[in-house]
């Protein structure tokens, strides 16, 4: 790869001295700038030339057109399905050979994780688990769908355990107290104390 000498150094090769750590990461580092200077349609020389000339300008979209391509970039990695760790470290090669060739770019590196969503569980999806669970399955799917106990919680839960006003489980359940009283101590933090929640029945 030809790129223009500036002091005897070719831009390429100052970015790559730059670069810290072992052989085969240099080579990682060199086969997402390859893909980057493929996607860009140019040369190391001209991206570094061309990135000096629009800084000066007094235009903002013309003064940031590399930040933009390089946001182009990272979403298409994105578009043709690699890993978020890829993009993340594909985007951060390229910033750094902008960087080594003193015309840095003005980006924020993205997070390497992505925010999980989560769905409520809705009615169907409650009646769907307990129509396929066993009898102690459903058990424990209505109980923590009606009390919101976790299942650590659940599991230490017994007939005998006892609320400090409405007696054993057993007790609440022969005499038909409704809802039902648990009165227990967390398992992932006994040190909060106990804590009451109520179960439908």
């Amino acid at each position: 790869m030809k790129a223009k000498l500036v002091n005897g150094v070719s831009c390429y090769d100052r970015w790559m001295t730059s670069l810290r750590g072992s052989e085969s990461t240099a080579r990682t580092y060199k086969l997402f700038l390859d893909r980057y200077l493929k996607f860009t349609g140019s040369k190391p020389d001209k991206l570094i030339a061309d990135r000096a000339k629009t800084l000066k300008s007094e235009d903002m979209f013309v003064k940031r057109k590399h930040e933009e391509l390089l946001d182009k970039f990272f979403k298409q990695m994105e578009k043709d399905k690699y890993s978020r760790n890829t993009c993340v470290l594909a985007f951060a090669t390229v910033r750094s050979f902008y960087k080594a060739n003193y015309v840095a770019l003005e980006v924020v590196s993205p997070e390497t994780w992505v925010a999980k969503s989560y769905r409520a569980v809705r009615r169907d999806d409650l009646k769907a688990m307990v129509e396929a669970a066993d009898f102690t399955g459903r058990s424990y799917i209505l109980c923590q769908a009606t009390s919101g106990i976790s299942i650590e919680d659940l599991l230490a839960v017994t007939l005998e355990t006892e609320s400090e006003v409405y007696g054993t489980i057993k007790r609440q359940l022969r005499e038909g107290i409704r809802p039902v009283n648990i009165h227990l101590r967390r398992e992932k933090s006994k040190k909060l104390g106990y804590f009451d929640t109520f179960i439908s029945t």
